[in-house]
């Protein structure tokens, strides 16, 4: 799957979904083949909701995939 199919499913997962997709906008693309997820952003706007985020985790996880 390339990105811009990752990032159009994604796009689509929010717009069926009735809550809004706000997660979707800390989801980003530098390269083909690589998502980044910016845990930083998302957590500062105080939607984190899934785990707190701590000095240690406060940085971007790479998604590499083929």
């Amino acid at each position: 799957m390339t990105v811009n199919a990752e990032i159009q499913a994604l796009r689509l997962i929010q717009e069926q979904r009735s809550g809004g997709g706000e997660i979707t906008q800390h989801i980003i693309s530098t390269k083909p083949g690589c998502l980044i997820f910016d845990v930083y952003s998302w957590e500062h706007e105080g939607k984190c909701i899934v785990w707190d985020v701590d000095a240690f985790s406060r940085e971007m996880i790479v998604l590499d995939f083929k």
